[in-house]
């Protein structure tokens, strides 16, 4: 299926090894691909404007070569309540979702409500446009063994991960894209104790994509003063020892 605009495609069962199954072209615009039953790779082939995929069982065969769903350039898409199973596969590139093509971009993105089961050397999610912004990634469960991430993330501003469950190793992979934000995922955050470098007096603390609390406590001669941020500035009385919360970013 390669449509212009307004494509629909629902309550089909398809069965084969070749690629993009279900295809949109660039131009595609306000589709919806819904209760497919697909068995095969690269099996849902997504590129447009305001694409909602939902609903689909999709599941890589043995010899699958390719993903179970490929974002190609997209503006708006909207991933929810699918199964991707790719345990059987064990190629490099039997990913869940896949956003990796050349000169793409994966902006304005909602991936929720998922099951992805990883293949042996496939990510759960590998979202590395040539550039992206604005991608909220929840509520989805990612699971699987494999040698890759369960979310590889790079080229992209913006991203929020939350309330994901994680099951398996290894976790995340994130470059330093500004204003990505990963909390409240079971399996992976809280992380529990993380070793941190302390700077000097007046020097900023590296920010982070995770929650921290530092707990501070202050000489015994006089007060201690921190700033977090944009946000107040704490005083710690002499000897008292007090938490302090920073947020993804805050420094």
């Amino acid at each position: 299926m390669d449509t212009a605009c307004r494509f629909r495609s629902r309550h089909g069962v398809y069965v084969t090894g070749a690629e993009a199954i279900i295809s949109t072209t660039a131009v595609s615009q306000r589709g919806k691909i819904h209760r497919n039953v697909i068995i095969g790779w690269g099996a849902i082939d997504i590129g447009g404007l305001d694409i909602e995929v939902s609903d689909n069982t999709v599941v890589l065969p043995s010899g699958a070569a390719g993903p179970c769903i490929r974002v190609e350039s997209v503006t708006g898409i909207t991933v929810k309540g699918n199964t991707l199973d790719a345990s059987a596969a064990s190629a490099s590139g039997a990913d869940c979702i896949n956003a990796t093509a050349a000169s793409s971009t994966g902006s304005e993105a909602i991936i929720r409500d998922n099951r992805m089961i990883r293949g042996a050397a496939g990510y759960g999610i590998i979202w590395s446009p040539t550039s992206g912004t604005n991608v909220d990634i929840h509520d989805n469960l990612i699971c699987g063994t494999s040698t890759q991430n369960h979310l590889r993330l790079f080229n992209t501003t913006d991203v929020d991960v939350h309330h994901n469950t994680i099951e398996g190793t290894p976790i995340f992979l994130a470059d330093g894209s500004a204003g990505i934000t990963i909390r409240d995922n079971p399996g992976y955050n809280p992380v529990g104790v993380l070793t941190v470098a302390v700077p000097a007096t007046t020097v900023a603390v590296a920010a982070a994509q995770v929650d921290r609390t530092f707990y501070v406590t202050a000489n015994a001669s006089g007060t201690t003063t921190i700033e977090v941020g944009a946000g107040p500035t704490i005083t710690i009385p002499a000897s008292a020892c007090v938490a302090v919360l920073f947020r993804p970013g805050s420094r």
